[in-house]
């Protein structure tokens, strides 16, 4: 005798139910799905003039460190003292020209505490200074600092920098960014958080 192996009929209208069901649900959930805006964008990294500009990292410095001393080669006696409620603070970055012709990097570039809007200038180092960034003209494809040089491969720097003195309650609460002058167009800038 033959067993008949079909499924009870009010299985199969339940499971059509429920596979119609959830089929619904998913269509719901498309119709009313939130579009992705793009990636948020990367307030690292900032273009101007057609250069590009990427923060590396932002740092205290202490000139009287074995690790900063090569990095602050050059600096005055001055800037290199200890001033009650400031510090050296560095900020190193890369500059890549990724055009088809020779750019020239910004001339200008300060140091803004983003919360309270207080700007500073750069400290002066000297031409001979590996580390110390300059306005300068890039070539088509170039990266600065170039890869292996001295900014580029010491870990403590990875960058081309600019040397500020601020009041370290800045630095301790402080949001800050480098505020680029677009070299063709000085008054127009952008921000790149350090």
């Amino acid at each position: 005798m033959r067993r008949s192996t079909a499924l009870p009929r009010w299985i199969v209208i339940v499971l059509a139910l429920s596979a119609g069901a959830v089929l619904a649900v998913f269509a719901v959930l498309m119709a009313t799905e939130k579009r992705v805006a793009a990636a948020a964008p990367d307030f690292r990294v900032v273009t101007t003039g057609g250069i590009e500009y990427e923060a590396m990292q932002g740092r205290q410095i202490d000139p009287d460190n074995a690790v900063d001393r090569p990095i602050v080669e050059g600096l005055s006696a001055a800037d290199r003292r200890r001033r009650r409620g400031t510090i050296l603070f560095g900020a190193f970055f890369s500059v890549t020209n990724d055009s088809a012709h020779a750019l020239r990097t910004a001339h200008q570039i300060e140091l803004r505490d983003a919360l309270s809007g207080d700007v500073y200038r750069p400290v002066s180092l000297p031409a001979s200074n590996a580390y110390a960034y300059r306005a300068r003209v890039v070539r088509p494809g170039n990266r600065l600092p170039g890869v292996g040089s001295p900014a580029d491969a010491n870990l403590a720097a990875t960058g081309l920098m600019l040397l500020f003195r601020i009041p370290a309650f800045d630095y301790d609460d402080g949001v800050l960014e480098l505020v680029i002058h677009d070299p063709l167009q000085p008054a127009h800038t952008v921000s790149l958080t350090i």
